[in-house]
């Protein structure tokens, strides 16, 4: 997982607008008066799930970055820094590996781990803490589990008499700088050392003994250590994933080792955060089905959705997500087999670690019982979006659709349209044009859309325009028409807003490692319309292209706004909302070359 994305997982974007702007509860939405204009009727809205904000009166639109640009006069790299160090996250700019400095980490890594495992055995309370939670002896040696001595020096003392440089091990994320000098990262804790598929230590994580903030601290990104890269346990689960043809995918330290210690050796922790490609990757090595298995009330159900809806935006950067095989939902990518992404709940209220000690066989039938992860989402479209009114039926359409459109077999692509009609109530000629893409019949009165013109701009037509703007260094003078809401895509808004901001080419540097990569991909990428006498004609085509998709995602959130409104019998608010879109929708048809209507 990225920077931003540990960021948006976090940090709550309704609590964080809500410290400046006094927000209530409109549905799954929450809207307030906008601060940025003068606004007596509420028409500031607030998208928990997308982690944006947008305004009805003065078009105001952005993320939870944007809101703190905006808000505090801050610049991106300001805002980035405050917000990460609000979410515990920890900064890193993409910069060059010294040679063999990964060997040199790993050994220190190894030599701190051998430590916190002596200073356990020293340490009473650590020992009764883990006892405590269940675990014997043999469990506690099979994962290396330590404690880290409350000397705010005791590693560094150790590693740096064995000869490691102090530069390396803050590099190495054991140790970190304070105004007093230089003091162990991990103090006062019960230690998991982080192994990857080889066995080598590469992190850490620590848990509090008593009541502390945070309550688990992990080692950070390092040139051997992407949290979102590694899967804890996976050097012990190996062989019993291999042996069950699927991985078990939980969250938490103590749900791995518990399922481990009692029989599931197919069980490993996404080190508490949503699953991420990376680590799809990584398992499609050992086998062919995963199963994620997280709480089964309406904040697990809500966590296993943003976990797949992470999984499919992330995949859709460099893989091709398709479902495959019966009723079986199949993840395949580019460049080998697939996988078979399914969901198991354990019951509501508890965590894996807490079903499994209380009663093991119903952990395993949840796991058996695993659902595919299509069903799993539609039949959880009841409880997101009202579908007893046409505008939540459209929108619960909408969100599926580009699942079903990745599904290459028409068979099994049919039986979920059937599923997805009978959900919403609906005819499934009426959702085909949405799942093949296909446009519907035009009847006699029905706009006709002007040729070769695309109303719906992908990511694609985004990076375009920033792979234009970063050859071509004079259209900069141009983009003054161009703005951040212009960007659909987290990624690409912040690289915009970025490089907007930069004022020597040294602000490449400073971005966070996924986003200096990301630019350097669109920078070298083979682009039509790049030549230099049709670099400007290029840009004002591609800008008409994401103006129009701009005002597209605007009456989007419109309509959204306006069923959570109807939901809740603000029958007064949605009108408000109704007519705020309605130029919203001429301009767009007038960009577009389209006739209005009306």
């Amino acid at each position: 997982m990225g920077v931003l994305d540990e960021i948006k997982s976090r940090i709550d974007i309704a609590d964080l607008i809500g410290r400046e702007v006094e927000l209530r509860r409109a549905g799954r939405l929450y809207k307030g008066v906008c601060p940025f204009h003068p606004d007596r009727n509420p028409s500031f809205f607030v998208y928990p799930d997308q982690w944006t904000y947008h305004c009805f009166g003065c078009g105001a639109h952005g993320s939870g970055i944007d809101f703190v640009m905006n808000r505090r006069g801050l610049s991106f790299a300001e805002a980035l820094a405050l917000l990460a160090r609000e979410a515990g996250v920890e900064l890193q700019p993409a910069r060059p590996e010294a040679p063999g400095q990964a060997d040199r980490i790993l050994a220190a890594n190894q030599l701190a781990a051998e430590f916190y495992q002596a200073m356990l055995r020293q340490h009473r309370p650590a020992r009764a803490y883990l006892a405590g939670r269940g675990l014997d002896l043999p469990t506690v040696q099979a994962f290396g589990l330590g404690y880290a001595p409350a000397d705010g020096t005791a590693l560094l003392d150790r590693l740096t008499a064995a000869g490691f440089d102090v530069d390396l091990l803050v590099t190495a994320g054991l140790v970190v700088r304070r105004e007093g000098g230089v003091v162990d990262r991990l103090r006062d804790r019960v230690i998991f050392p982080i192994r990857d598929a080889g066995g080598r230590v590469v992190g850490f994580g620590g848990r509090v003994l008593k009541e502390g903030d945070p309550k688990y601290l992990n080692t950070p990104d390092t040139p051997v250590f992407k949290k979102g890269e590694v899967l804890y346990g996976l050097d012990l689960a190996r062989a019993g994933i291999r042996e069950a043809g699927a991985a078990v995918v939980v969250e938490g330290y103590f749900d791995v080792i518990t399922a481990h210690q009692f029989g599931f050796k197919n069980v490993v922790g996404t080190l508490g955060t949503a699953i991420t490609p990376a680590q799809a990757r990584l398992l499609k090595n050992f086998c062919e089905t995963v199963i994620l298995c997280l709480d089964a009330d309406p904040a697990g159900q809500a966590a296993t959705r943003r976990a797949l809806d992470l999984l499919w935006r992330d995949l859709a950067d460099r893989t091709v997500p398709v479902f495959e095989g019966g009723r079986r939902a199949r993840l395949s990518f580019r460049d080998g087999p697939g996988l078979n992404v399914r969901v198991a709940l354990v019951p509501a209220g508890k965590d894996p670690d807490e079903a499994i000690r209380q009663d093991p066989e119903l952990f395993r039938r949840a796991v058996a019982d695993a659902r595919p992860v299509l069903d799993f989402l539609i039949e959880l479209l009841p409880q997101r979006f009202d579908l007893s009114l046409a505008e939540g039926k459209s929108a619960a359409a909408r969100e599926v659709a580009p699942l079903l459109q990745a599904v290459p077999d028409p068979v099994v692509r049919g039986h979920y349209v059937q599923k997805l009609a009978r959900s919403l109530r609906v005819a499934e000629a009426d959702l085909r044009p949405l799942v093949t893409g296909e446009r519907p019949r035009r009847g006699p009165d029905q706009p006709v859309e002007a040729a070769g013109v695309d109303l719906d701009p992908d990511r694609q037509k985004e990076e375009e325009l920033l792979a234009l703007l970063f050859r071509h260094p004079e259209l900069k003078a141009l983009a003054d028409d161009l703005s951040p809401d212009h960007f659909g895509r987290e990624k690409t808004r912040i690289l915009f807003i970025a490089w907007r901001q930069a004022e020597d080419g040294s602000w490449v540097a400073a971005l966070p490692p996924e986003l200096a990569d990301y630019y350097r991909e669109l920078a070298d990428r083979p682009l039509h319309g790049d030549e230099p006498e049709r670099a400007i004609e290029s840009f004002r085509d591609r800008l008409r292209l994401l103006e129009a998709a701009r005002l597209r995602r605007a009456l989007e959130l419109r309509d959204l706004a306006i069923a959570e409104a109807e939901a809740a019998g603000d029958i007064e608010g949605a009108m408000r909302l109704l007519q705020a879109g309605e130029e919203l929708a001429r301009e767009r048809q007038r960009i577009l070359g389209l006739k209005t209507t009306g």
